[in-house]
């Protein structure tokens, strides 16, 4: 059953219990009743603070909470004229001043009342101007904020990016379009034009302070919400301590006030199994692994929005955007098995291993490929092996002793890595994720070289296709 189904039919239930309300009520007053519904996620919100004034008397109003269903009512109402409102963290976030309606009331009845967020559309319409119609592109708003107290932060610069292909006359042109937005007084920001259904990197800057950048996943619906902390970078200083102390040789350590702690668990996901030795890490900054509980911490962690890593021999990994921010609670995450994932990806994309495209862009000559029958030659060697192998690529071992592979060109940065189309995000612990022998090519690209599918917005490193059989 669809997300709007559903909202139907609990709103059609409600009615039901409101007529019953109304019909035997028997206290002399009137009553007023409904739903407050969250039409951007399609469902009702609980915990609004409902206020009803009489239109008369403006500075005695009423204040009722929505409970855990989205239900309001409110009681002994004299026969009048009444204004409804209601005030919510949603409303704030996306920018909106409380909505106001009328209602009429009198003894003896229930008015029924719904009060709702604006749809994404009409959202888009009031922030993009009249001439944003449902295909003009998404919208991304939030509040810029410092890390430190949560404090708006005013004139930030916001940036989003994002890769665009587009096919002229002339062939395949590639591009990275920008938006820049400014917040507002009280931290607010918005872009307007955005593509749907697809990923940008987000972010924010004011003066010496930053966010970190992150991934956001642009839904169907063509309106996303990402809130940014804001803080002073760490600085990173050479320690010589383990030198002095008898150690094999200098380090070194980030210091700085913009350093918080983020902690949190890894378990399986359905079974809930803690996950021992996971790697937790921040992409720029500190890395840590589980415990016997499946419990981590960050003490050194940059603060600000910043994404979160998480491997583990065997399971997919996961990535989000976390914000690391004074007494954040923990983050819990669930991992799936590799296979898991990949399953369902080869089901809702219909096998994304297409080896026409795979030829098609062996052709183009803009990378290189390695095919069925290269992948024979290599039989019963690692695919680090394999790869150490490949001009340009370099295999390391990482602080933390899982193994990455890196490009080599202007710099050396980390390959990003997809399998089966579907983006991986680390090279780490690649040996045991998959073997040679289930490998039915493989595309390596360096920099801008890298077909814009394969590619993540603000990345211009490079990436490794891995096909599956």
């Amino acid at each position: 059953m669809g997300t709007m189904v559903r909202l139907i039919v609990i709103i059609t239930l409600f009615t039901q219990l409101a007529d019953a309300q109304a019909s035997s009520d028997s206290t002399g007053r009137g009553r007023v009743s409904g739903l407050v519904i969250d039409s951007v996620a399609g469902k009702t919100l609980s915990g609004a603070s409902v206020q009803i004034v009489p239109d008369d008397n403006l500075l005695r109003p009423r204040t009722v909470r929505s409970d855990s269903a989205g239900r309001y009512t409110v009681g002994d109402l004299a026969d009048g004229r009444y204004l409804v409102g209601f005030l919510h963290p949603m409303l704030d976030s996306l920018g909106l001043e409380p909505l106001v309606k009328e209602v009429f009331v009198r003894a003896g009845t229930t008015q029924r009342l719904d009060l709702s967020i604006p749809s994404p559309h009409r959202i888009r319409t009031k922030i993009c101007g009249p001439s944003a119609s449902p295909d003009s592109g998404a919208i991304v708003i939030g509040f810029a904020r410092n890390a430190h107290d949560g404090s708006p932060a005013p004139h930030a610069k916001i940036i989003g990016e994002w890769h665009d292909v587009s096919f002229t006359s002339s062939g395949m042109i590639r591009s990275t379009p920008r938006i820049a937005s400014v917040s507002l007084n009280n931290g607010w920001f918005s872009m307007c034009g955005v593509p749907r259904g697809g990923t940008m990197g987000l972010t924010a800057s004011r003066g010496a302070d930053s966010s970190g950048v992150v991934d956001i996943e642009i839904p169907a619906n063509g309106f996303a919400r990402r809130d940014l902390y804001i803080a002073a970078a760490p600085v990173r200083v050479t320690d010589t301590t383990s030198a002095t102390r008898g150690g094999k040789g200098e380090g070194s350590r980030m210091i700085g006030l913009g350093q918080m702690t983020l902690h949190g668990t890894v378990r399986r996901a359905g079974t809930g199994q803690p996950i021992r030795g996971a790697r937790v890490m921040l992409t720029d900054g500190p890395s840590t692994t589980t415990d016997e509980r499946g419990e981590w911490a960050l003490k050194e962690a940059p603060a600000g929005t910043r994404m979160l890593e998480v491997s583990a021999v065997g399971l997919y990994p996961e990535r989000r955007p976390v914000n690391v921010v004074a007494d954040a609670p923990p983050i819990h995450i669930a991992m799936n098995t590799l296979r898991a994932v990949l399953d369902t990806v080869t089901i809702r994309a219909v096998r994304l291993a297409d080896m026409r495209n795979f030829e098609g862009r062996r052709r183009g000559g803009s990378g290189r490929f390695l095919g069925p029958r290269d992948m024979m030659r290599h039989r019963g060697k690692e695919m680090t092996d394999i790869l150490r192998m490949q001009p340009g690529l370099q295999v390391q071992r990482k602080p933390d002793g899982s193994t990455g592979v890196y490009i080599r060109g202007t710099h050396i940065c980390e390959a990003e890595l997809y399998i089966d189309g579907h983006y991986i995000s680390t090279t780490s612990d690649l040996d045991a994720w998959i073997r040679p022998e289930r490998v039915a090519g493989m595309e390596i690209y360096s920099g801008t070289m890298t077909p814009a599918q394969f590619q993540r917005p603000l990345s211009s490193c490079g990436s490794i296709v891995i096909w599956t059989k």
